[in-house]
């Protein structure tokens, strides 16, 4: 099994919660509550892109860096 380890910068809310969403290859795949961040399933020889975007509990989300 390939994965990748990342630790993505989250910052706390208001409310103390960590929230982000992941983007592989320009798709969302998963939500973020902490860091750090594993990605499974992976295939070896294979380049991915990662993006994460910041969101609120208001549902606003920041543009993906």
């Amino acid at each position: 099994m390939h994965a990748i380890f990342f630790e993505p910068p989250i910052e706390q809310n208001f409310l103390g919660h960590q929230m982000a969403e992941v983007y592989r290859d320009g798709v969302y795949i998963a939500p973020v509550f902490t860091s750090p961040y594993y990605s499974l399933g992976l295939t070896a020889g294979t380049s991915y892109s990662y993006k994460i975007a910041a969101y609120d509990i208001a549902g606003n989300v920041s543009a993906q860096s």
